[in-house]
């Protein structure tokens, strides 16, 4: 299996509604774990997506270098929910 172009652009394609959904949350608009859970599945799918084509895509390869690439930023995505999510905890309770 190659890491074909649409492999790549999906891989490359980052959803960019966190910060908006994260407001959304801190306004209260909506409840902020509820929508991290969301964003964090999301996430893994995408990660998983963009591990597969770099397993994929040939050693040393740009495309290789771009998965790679990805798959660090959407790690430290799922980083920043869990620093969210553990500010957020509790939330509910709170006048």
């Amino acid at each position: 299996m190659r890491a074909d172009a649409a492999t790549l652009s999906r891989a490359v394609t980052r959803y960019d509604g966190i910060s908006a959904m994260i407001a959304a949350a801190a306004a209260g608009l909506a409840d902020p774990l509820a929508i991290i859970d969301a964003q964090r599945r999301e996430l893994l799918r995408r990660l998983r997506d963009a591990q597969r084509a770099a397993m994929a895509a040939p050693d040393r390869s740009d495309a290789a270098l771009l998965l790679e690439g990805i798959a660090l930023r959407l790690q430290a995505d799922l980083r920043w929910l869990e620093a969210c999510e553990r500010n957020w905890t509790g939330w509910k309770d709170r006048p």
